[in-house]
């Protein structure tokens, strides 16, 4: 992960409670932007997994936003 040289956002349901191998999807989110440099970790407020479907105008700005800063 530290070889990691582009931008990158680390987006995450603040109520994403997956229990996978390597713990909840919000502890992976945040073990990857804490090693990858530069990372930045966005927690959406009470979403889980879909939050592309829970709430698309909302996610897609975030994205947006984090996006324009690279253009």
């Amino acid at each position: 992960l530290s070889l990691i040289t582009q931008p990158t956002l680390v987006l995450v349901g603040s109520s994403d409670d997956f229990q996978g191998c390597t713990g909840s999807h919000v502890e992976q989110s945040r073990f990857l932007a804490t090693h990858i440099p530069h990372a930045k970790l966005v927690m959406l407020p009470g979403m889980k997994h879909g939050y592309f479907l829970e709430r698309p105008a909302e996610s897609m700005a975030i994205v947006a936003e984090w996006l324009a800063g690279y253009t």
